[in-house]
């Protein structure tokens, strides 16, 4: 199921598009990856239209290991 992420940076930046993704482990490194370059992103992110929790994201967001 398409997993839609959409990140809204600090500003004065623009938000970029929203990014669909087709599973956990690639939302996880687009999220990972955006989180690296800029770390006061906020995420938002939906699993077909449902809206993730707080919790779900904050999964993505966690460091492999």
């Amino acid at each position: 199921m398409d997993i839609t992420i959409r990140f809204i940076l600090p500003p004065p930046q623009p938000s970029p598009p929203a990014i669909v993704v087709q599973d956990f482990a690639e939302a996880a490194k687009v999220v990972r990856e955006q989180m690296a370059r800029e770390p006061d992103t906020q995420v938002e992110a939906w699993l077909g239209g449902l809206e993730l929790s707080k919790e779900a994201i904050a999964q993505l967001k966690k460091p492999k290991g």
